[in-house]
């Protein structure tokens, strides 16, 4: 396995220094390299990103000037990754780097999308809202059901993918919307997922960048999907 990690990073300057250097310790020789996608930010995380990328060989750095949004940095990140697996990941602190190498074992047993999964046994939630966790767990009780799907967590955007499920699906969303993209268009198309207990942290540091209008994008994403799923039947 050569994993290719992309962060997308808009103003995280504060917490990025600490999450490559967690990735980099933490996960084994399987690490090929770590895509940090500037994302129009207008504080210090141009520089923090080449001062990584100076002091790691294995750190690259992609900066966007126009159009920003998480599924755009992320689309950016997957044409520049060359790896044979992709690992999605927040740059913000949320998602936790120790999760990262059971996702890789079962991305090894030959899985083509492994989700970190809030929703499963073992998983844990520190410092998520209530009106977020209903909202949450209301989409993936409708949209798994019509998706005839097993997954309980289709909106959580940490997760590998293979080098065929990325170079196999149109990715469309601009926003936060692909978090839900890259889960329900695989399960789509028949490729094999399978979740893994994740813990997901409320940031400490900076500012959440989710507005409401994005569930919109979710909802779009969900019902295409749904109907992408009984024309294949």
């Amino acid at each position: 396995m050569r994993l290719s990690i992309i962060l997308p990073a808009h103003n995280e300057a504060n917490t990025l220094p600490e999450l490559v250097e967690q990735l980099i310790s933490t996960i084994d020789k399987s690490l090929y390299e770590i895509i940090i996608v500037d994302d129009c930010s207008t504080d210090q995380t141009p520089q923090i990103s080449h001062e990584l990328s100076r002091k790691y060989d294995k750190v690259k750095v992609i900066h966007r000037k126009s159009s920003p949004g998480l599924g755009n940095a992320i689309k950016t990140g997957l044409k520049t990754a060359r790896g044979s697996h992709i690992l999605l990941m927040d740059a913000d602190g949320e998602m936790r780097p120790e999760d990262v190498p059971k996702m890789i074992d079962k991305a090894k047993k030959g899985y083509d999308v492994v989700i970190g999964s809030r929703f499963i046994k073992g998983s844990k939630l520190v410092g998520y809202s209530r009106k977020k966790l209903v909202m949450n767990r209301l989409y993936n009780l409708v949209f798994a059901k019509f998706l005839r799907t097993k997954v309980k967590d289709l909106t959580f955007g940490f997760k590998i993918l293979s080098r065929e499920v990325v170079g196999g699906i149109a990715w469309e969303a601009e926003k936060h919307g692909i978090a839900a993209e890259t889960t329900v268009k695989p399960i789509v198309k028949g490729y094999r997922a399978v979740e893994v207990p994740a813990c997901w942290t409320r940031r400490e540091k900076g500012s959440s960048k989710f507005h409401f209008s994005y569930n919109f994008e979710y909802i779009k994403i969900g019902v295409k999907g749904v109907y992408a799923k009984w024309m294949r039947r």
